[in-house]
Formats: structure tokens, sequence, C-alpha cells
């Protein structure tokens, strides 16, 4: 986090496109890193609790999701394996969910989701509705 950033209100445009071309810059780099679906989802867990160690900074959990998709970091796939798993390990999921709906239900007119996933997804919210 940016000294001096409000974590409350989404940061300003100019806040945003810096961010946005670091992670730009850096992502070929990344990209060599997280070569299995396990490590990309070990990845967005790790953002998880990043987001969540810092009381979620308004915006910055969905920026990276869906940075990380559009710069072909994370595969639709370690998503979907991400909202799936359901653990104690990495605190901070139903907030996390929560903020990410949006980019979830955009992989899920892609038509990757059955019935069944929207119905677990539905079951992970309510079971995390402590948020």
């Amino acid at each position: 986090m940016a000294p001096g950033v409000d974590p409350t209100v989404n940061p300003d445009k100019q806040l945003q496109e810096k961010e946005s071309a670091l992670l730009q810059k850096y992502a070929r780099f990344i990209r060599t890193f997280l070569t299995t679906i396990d490590s990309q989802v070990t990845a967005l867990h790790a953002l998880q609790v990043f987001c969540f160690s810092h009381n979620f900074p308004k915006g910055l959990l969905l920026r990276w999701f869906i940075a990380l998709y559009n710069l072909e970091v994370i595969e639709e796939e370690a998503y979907h394996k991400w909202r799936d798993t359901v653990t104690d390990a990495y605190p901070g999921k139903g907030k996390a969910l929560f903020q990410v709906n949006v980019q979830l239900l955009r992989l899920l007119n892609i038509g990757y989701y059955t019935e069944n996933s929207i119905f677990l997804f539905k079951s992970l919210l309510q079971l995390h509705s402590g948020i």
C-alpha cells in the first residue's frame, strides 16, 4: 500500500494507472513462476491474504483479479479452483468472494459453470456471510 492512500476509497485514476503499468511490466516475469494451476491458485490465495491483512483496500482485489486474468497470468481454471477451495488456512475468503463476485460472474457467462457450481458459489457466500 502506498503511503497516504485511504484504503476505504478507490485510489485516483493516476495511482490505478501506475498499478496497472507495474503489473503489465512484470506480467511476463510472474508468468514464469506460475506455470501450473496449483501455483496460480496459491498466488490467488496470497493475494486474498494480502488484502485481508490490509483490511481489504477498496477495489484492490477485484482490480488485480481482472488484471491478472487479462494479462494471462492466471488462467480461468485457477479462479474456479480458488473459488471452490474452502479452508481456514487462508483468512478472508468470504469477503474476497464478495469483492470479486463481479469477475466470477463474468467468467460464469463464458459458460464454464454448471448449475451445481453456481449453487456451490452461492453456498460459499452464505457460509462466509460473516463478512
